[in-house]
């Protein structure tokens, strides 16, 4: 009998051995990809061990209107304005509450990184302001007027804050384009005195249409005039007539 032997089939080939150069390169990068990981991780929960970014996003805080200048409007008691050209024909006017009464904004500035002049740094602060409208209600004129009070921060390297009422007009109900501004002053509060300087100073008396008004604040081509106690007591229409303050009425 026989027996049967099986012959081992032997491979004469080179055998492929792991490269220890290759092996150690990958070994590194793995160890590079999973500290960057960690790194990401740290700065999501607030690593207290990592430096804070000194020029990120700052909120500089919640500022309010004095009192003193949320009763400064005079149109708290009467609600509406009669305007009177000088062929006499009069213009009626309505005071109308904004949305939402005083409310919080949110209001944002850009400016260099006191840390890194190279970088732009982000602050932002919530800032009380209330918005009203007086709008025409006689058919000749369709005008509006939309007065915003309101605080207003002055970034810098501290903050500083004033009260500030802008008064906007627009010559067409359907649209939101407000053509004249003025802005004026209502609480100096702790601003900067040459800040304070860019602010219109009053006219001592105007004549506007053989009536006499004092401390005159107006726009810069004097298309609308106001004054604190008052409000607004003149206007341009679109065709540049001029309409007086007549009367006010509750």
């Amino acid at each position: 009998m026989t027996e049967a032997f099986r012959t081992p089939i032997i491979n004469t080939g080179t055998m492929n051995h792991p490269n220890p150069d290759i092996t150690i390169h990958s070994l590194r990068l793995t160890t590079v990809v999973l500290l960057s990981l960690l790194l990401v991780i740290s700065c999501k929960n607030g690593d207290p061990d990592l430096p804070p970014d000194l020029c990120g996003e700052e909120f500089v805080g919640e500022f309010r209107l004095l009192e003193d200048s949320r009763i400064s409007i005079p149109y708290l008691e009467n609600r509406l304005l009669y305007f009177k050209d000088a062929d006499g024909r009069q213009a009626k006017f309505e005071f109308l509450f904004g949305d939402g009464g005083y409310k919080l904004e949110s209001m944002s500035a850009s400016q260099p990184c006191q840390f890194d002049s190279s970088r732009m740094q982000v602050k932002k602060a919530s800032v009380d302001s209330y918005q009203f409208f007086i709008n025409g209600v006689t058919e000749f004129i369709q005008m509006k007027f939309m007065l915003n009070l309101s605080v207003n921060p002055f970034f810098q390297d501290t903050i500083a804050v004033s009260d500030q009422l802008t008064v906007s007009v627009a010559f067409d109900f359907q649209s939101s384009d407000y053509a004249k501004t003025l802005t004026l002053l209502v609480n100096q509060r702790d601003l900067p005195i040459q800040s304070v300087n860019l602010f219109p100073k009053p006219i001592e008396e105007v004549v506007l249409n053989d009536k006499t008004f004092f401390n005159v604040f107006t726009n810069s081509d004097f298309s609308f005039f106001y004054n604190n106690d008052l409000g607004i007591i003149a206007f341009k229409d679109k065709n540049k007539h001029l309409w007086v303050l007549e009367r006010t009425e509750k």
